[in-house]
């Protein structure tokens, strides 16, 4: 990854890629495979908003 910020970097290309390509957006933050189970609590994983992910914020990755 390049740029000065490579964690935001690679959330924004996560964000472009979204659901067409199995990636969303995940409520608390960062992203996962669509269709992947993430554990034992599956309520409310996904976030269905078109935003953009925040640019201020460095921990969209966990």
């Amino acid at each position: 990854m390049h740029g000065s910020n490579p964690e935001m970097v690679l959330s924004t290309m996560l964000w472009r890629a979204g659901p067409t390509e199995g990636i969303v957006r995940l409520k608390s933050g960062g992203y996962w495979l669509e269709g992947r189970p993430l554990g034992e609590d599956t309520s409310e994983q996904t976030d269905t908003n078109s935003d953009p992910p925040d640019t201020e914020s460095t921990d969209m990755l966990e």
